[in-house]
Formats: C-alpha cells, sequence, structure tokens
C-alpha cells in the first residue's frame, strides 16, 4: 500500500508516523481534485481512495460537530449574556437601594449633627450670658469696694482728727487736775501740823504704837479710808508725771 503522506509503499496508510497535515482550505482543495481525478478513473489505489473517503466523511463530521459546538456555544454566551445583564441590573438595584440607605444615613447623621450644634450653640450662649453677669457683678462689687474704701479713708481721717481733739482735750484736764493736785499738797504742807503731829505725843501715822493711828483714823478719816474720801469728795484721778513727782520730792525735803 501507499501511503500519501510519507509517499512510499510498505506500511498501512492508518500506521504512518509522519504528522498529518493540517485540514485548512489547501487540503480540502488537494482533496477535493483527487476525488475528482478519482471519478475519471485516474486513481490505481482503491484503498487510498476509500481513505480519501475516509477524510471526507471525518471531515463532514468534524464541521457538524463544530457546528454543534458552535451552536452550544453560543447558545451558552447568550446565556451568559443573560446573566451578566441580570447581574447588572441586580446590581444597579442593590446600589440603589445601598445609595437610598447611605442618603438616609447621611441625612440622619446630619440631622443628628445640626441639633448638636445648636444645642452645643445655646449652651455657648448661655454661658456667654452667664460670664456677662459675672463681669457686670464684679464691676459693680469693685465700684462698691472703692466706695466703702474712700469712705473708710474718710472716716478714719475724721476719726484720727477727733482722736487728736479729744487728746487734746484730755490733757487740759489733766493738766488742771495736776495742777490742782499739786496746789493741795503745796497747802496741806503749809498747814499747821495738827496735835496728833505735836512731838508730845511722840506718836502719830507710821509709829508703831496702834492706838495713836486709831485716834488719828478717827479724827480725820479721809485721810486713811477710801470710802469716806469717796463719800466727802469727788473722786479725781491724777496722774503722776515730772511736775508732781518734783513736788513730791521737794515736799519731803521740806519735811
Amino acid at each position: 500500500m501507499k501511503c500519501y503522506n510519507y509517499q512510499r509503499e510498505g506500511h498501512m496508510a492508518r500506521q504512518c508516523i509522519q504528522p498529518q497535515r493540517p485540514r485548512n482550505s489547501a487540503w480540502f482543495k488537494e482533496k477535493l481534485m483527487l476525488f475528482e481525478a478519482q471519478e475519471a478513473g485516474q486513481t490505481e489505489d482503491l484503498d487510498a481512495y476509500d481513505l480519501d473517503c475516509d477524510y471526507i466523511s471525518s471531515a463532514k463530521e468534524v464541521l457538524t460537530t463544530n457546528k454543534i459546538v458552535n451552536e452550544s456555544l453560543t447558545a451558552e454566551l447568550e446565556r451568559y449574556k443573560e446573566r451578566v445583564a441580570i447581574f447588572k441590573q441586580r446590581q444597579n438595584v442593590d446600589l440603589k437601594k445601598g445609595e437610598k440607605l447611605i442618603d438616609s444615613q447621611m441625612d440622619d447623621l446630619i440631622q443628628n449633627r445640626n441639633a448638636k450644634l445648636a444645642t452645643f450653640q445655646q449652651e455657648i450662649d448661655t454661658l456667654k450670658e452667664t460670664l456677662s453677669n459675672n463681669v457686670k457683678e464684679k464691676d459693680s462689687l469693685s465700684t462698691t469696694l472703692n466706695v466703702f474704701k474712700t469712705e473708710f479713708k474718710e472716716k478714719e481721717s475724721m476719726y484720727i482728727d477727733k482722736e487728736i481733739v479729744l487728746e487734746k482735750q484730755n490733757k487740759e484736764p489733766e493738766n488742771i487736775i495736776c495742777k490742782f493736785y499739786q496746789s493741795t499738797q503745796a497747802m496741806h504742807m503749809l498747814t499747821k501740823p495738827q496735835f496728833f503731829y505735836d512731838d508730845t505725843h511722840k506718836q502719830a501715822i507710821g509709829y508703831q504704837n496702834p492706838f495713836y493711828l486709831k485716834k488719828a483714823q478717827r479724827i480725820k478719816p479721809t485721810l486713811y479710808d477710801g470710802s469716806v474720801i469717796s463719800k466727802e469728795h469727788a473722786v479725781i484721778f491724777v496722774i503722776d508725771d515730772d511736775e508732781t513727782d518734783y513736788g513730791r520730792r521737794e515736799s519731803i525735803k521740806d519735811a
């Protein structure tokens, strides 16, 4: 047998190790020419003719199969397109729903934010008003305090002046009393001694014999008893100064 692929004899065409030619337009054209030659009686090998017939049948089957596969693929592509369209439609619906949900949530957030801002603004206005009132109260208290300070200084100055006047007025009676006390002491020193001062009695005030002391108290109680002095004479407080001390020392020397 002759193999038309390998162009040699001695083996079956189906056992040829030569790779088959691609079944393109040139291959079909060549087979068609071979078929026409066989019909004209130009072929010598009936097996080769049968093989070519098998190839033609196989080619037809392949074409039929390709057509079926193509139709199947076309149908699958249409189904895929439909699925894509449905998916896009669902996606658009979901996107619209999502957009509506997001818009609703954004509206809620904006409303809540505006409400909080309004509350904060109200609190700020209240704090500003409170601060303004506190500032006014502080200014009022500062004014009142300044008035009190001014009045205090004026009254303090007035009281100091009065105190100075009173001190001057108090010094005049004290001077008069001191002078009166000095004159009284001088008169007492110039007065003639009583009989209990007489040396003949030998005892008087300050002596050790109590009999003469009691006798002197009975004769002149105002010199020894303070209660009697307060009853018969007005109480005058005498302040010792340099003049009274000097008069006392002089009276002691004269005695």
